[in-house]
């Protein structure tokens, strides 16, 4: 393959970036994550010197979490927010993101001769992988994410996202080592070939029988300005109570709430005493919880109430969104800009605080419950599970109206249940809610609108 020229090589490298991140929000579009990364390749294969690698590395890097995670800056304006800090603060994630893209290619630039394109491969698969575990927080956007909606996701259950994402480069890399040599990319069509006839024939299979408690999902519409305006809290909640009461009246054992769904701190429980269950059946609404009044810190979690309005268990959201929830480098960034996160209450000035994640899943009604708050749902679940546990993704999907960010949460947090091999709930604000089985497969819900669990 002929050298280009550094812009040359810098433009391919930043529309083949483009061209990839297209495939993580569209059921039609997953070609085009094996296009766009294999172009990423010709870029590295075409650049005439590792320095001209290094910047189509980042380039390309920094349009492809751009194109796959452009929801990010509807964020701000959900709140209002416009001008230089939603921009400013966007594009520094997004270069936060491929700062690993650009060393690597230029390093597997430098010992092209000994290793070739396999140098690249392992690699970029391998500094993902270390993005992904030092800083599990940031948005993984994992290639292997390409085929969520296709019936190759099912790998997921065998080798886990990150073997799927290794295969997906892997495959991009030989297409690229076989351009102009071979007319037909025959050693990638195959694996995947293999892939998703396997994967068809899992999901054409007996769907499993549910007899487990009933769930009632409660879908609210609030606006993300109006989470906490004091003017529309008592209707709001009277509204949440009534749908409640009339679920449980209606068979429902337990109720769920999206993410946030009470504005005000759980310490302040009574205020939606009107939601209390029947005895024997329980809510499970997301709220925020204080962590520490001295420094005006709070959790965002999920409660769990019984009948006499008690807290029998609490979760706090153990990855949180970056700038959202928390600021990455908060000393450095908040002296630099003298900014703040976007998503917390006024009164929770401190910001939120990083819970942990459950290594055994929470108990009720029989069932193991594995909490996952929003875009929790885009990281690997490491929670034990047996036949009779399930996820739960309660999510507020109000940041991202108008954009696919709800629907890009959605997919993923399916690849979850497919990873583990247990069903999930997903309960949300102004997107999405439904149910799949442990193969990621849609659920229905009965004729009173309830889901049945393991």
């Amino acid at each position: 393959m002929r050298k280009l020229s550094p812009l040359y090589v810098i433009g391919l490298a930043t529309l083949s970036g483009v061209t990839s991140g297209l495939a993580v929000h569209s059921d039609h579009f997953w070609v085009f994550g094996i296009i766009g990364l294999t172009g990423l390749m010709a870029a590295w294969r075409c650049a005439g010197s590792a320095r001209t690698a290094l910047f189509a590395g980042w380039a390309g890097g920094f349009a492809y979490f751009a194109s796959s995670l452009e929801f990010l800056l509807a964020g701000y304006h959900s709140i209002g927010m416009s001008g230089l800090q939603p921009l400013l603060g966007v594009s520094a994630l997004y270069a936060l993101l491929c700062i690993w893209w650009g060393p690597v290619f230029y390093v597997s630039h430098r010992i092209d001769r000994w290793v070739g394109i396999f140098g690249l491969v392992f690699l970029w698969f391998g500094s993902e992988m270390l993005r992904a575990f030092i800083a599990p927080a940031i948005p993984p956007s994992f290639f292997g994410d390409f085929w969520s909606k296709t019936p190759v996701i099912q790998a997921v259950s065998v080798i886990g996202i990150e073997g799927l994402s290794f295969l997906t480069l892997l495959a991009a890399g030989l297409v690229c080592r076989d351009l102009g040599r071979k007319p037909f990319p025959i050693a990638s069509f195959l694996i995947f070939a293999v892939l998703w006839k396997a994967g068809a024939d899992i999901e054409a299979g007996p769907r499993a029988q549910f007899n487990g408690p009933l769930v009632a999902t409660i879908n609210t519409d609030l606006a993300q300005d109006q989470r906490w305006n004091p003017a529309i809290l008592d209707d709001y909640i009277t509204d949440l109570a009534s749908r409640s009461q009339l679920a449980w009246r209606d068979g429902a054992d337990i109720v769920l709430w999206p993410e946030n769904a009470t504005p005000y701190f759980l310490e302040e429980k009574q205020a939606i005493a009107s939601a209390f269950p029947p005895d024997g059946k329980f809510l499970i609404h997301g709220s925020t919880m204080i962590a520490d009044m001295t420094t005006a810190q709070a959790f965002n979690g999920l409660a769990v109430t019984d009948s006499t309005g008690g807290t029998i268990a609490t979760y706090h959201k153990a990855y949180l969104f970056p700038f959202a929830e928390y600021i990455p480098f908060e000393a450095t960034v908040r002296g630099l800009f003298g900014v703040g996160t976007i998503s917390t209450p006024s009164i929770a000035t401190g910001g939120y605080r990083r819970g942990e994640a459950l290594s055994e899943p929470m108990q009720l009604l029989g069932t193991g419950i594995i909490p996952n708050i929003c875009y929790e749902g885009l990281v690997p679940i490491r929670t034990s599970a047996d036949a009779r546990t399930w996820i739960l993704n309660m999510a507020n999907d109000a940041w991202w109206v108008g954009t696919a960010g709800g629907d890009y949460i959605a997919a993923a947090s399916r690849v979850r249940a497919i990873e583990r091999g247990v069903p999930m709930v997903r309960v949300s604000n102004a997107g999405p809610s439904f149910m799949v089985d442990a193969l990621g497969r849609d659920v229905r819900p009965s004729s009173a609108g309830f889901y049945q669990l393991p």
